[in-house]
Formats: structure tokens, C-alpha cells, sequence
């Protein structure tokens, strides 16, 4: 595979993710909202994190369009890193609102 599709394997799948990932904040939003006596402005914080995090990830993306060779390869790991991140960030935030 050269690297334009490699490029354009990892965008599709990074924007899957994304596109999980804002649904799951909508899901995560709307129920601090009914649980917002019960601590619920600790998630918001989380939440809020979790979009500035989202932000990051699509500038990424955005910006990867145009790496090529020894950028592409940087951008890349920078990229996965940020992605776990997001990632984690949105299970430990689903994990303490259920804990709530």
C-alpha cells in the first residue's frame, strides 16, 4: 500500500472514530444533565475536556492531509497517541457517570 492510501485508510478510520466518539459525548451530556444534583458538574468538566481533546484530534487530521514522507510517519504516531487519549479519556468519563 503506498502512502496516499495508507493516508486515506487512516483518515476514514480516525474519522469513524471521531464521528463515535461525538455521539458518545451526546450520550454522556445528556445524562449528566439529568443527574446534574448528583455531581454532575464534575462531567461537564469531563465532557469539556473530552471535546477541547476532539478539537485536537480533527486539527490533527486536518493537517495530515497535507504530511508527506517523514512528516506523515511523525503526524501519524502524534496522531494515535492523541486518539488513545481521547479515547481513554471518554471511558473514564462514561465510567464515572455510572458510578454517580
Amino acid at each position: 500500500m503506498g502512502i496516499l492510501e495508507e493516508k486515506e485508510a487512516f483518515r476514514k478510520r480516525i474519522e469513524a472514530d471521531i464521528k463515535e466518539i461525538e455521539a458518545g459525548i451526546l450520550r454522556l451530556q445528556a445524562k449528566a444533565a439529568e443527574k446534574k444534583e448528583k455531581g454532575g458538574e464534575e462531567i461537564e468538566k469531563k465532557i469539556e475536556g473530552l471535546k477541547k481533546k476532539k478539537d485536537e484530534v480533527k486539527g490533527k487530521l486536518s493537517a495530515m492531509k497535507d504530511a508527506t514522507g517523514d512528516a506523515w510517519s511523525e503526524l501519524k504516531k502524534g496522531f494515535e497517541k492523541s486518539r488513545v487519549e481521547l479515547s481513554e479519556g471518554f471511558k473514564k468519563a462514561k465510567n464515572s457517570l455510572k458510578e454517580k
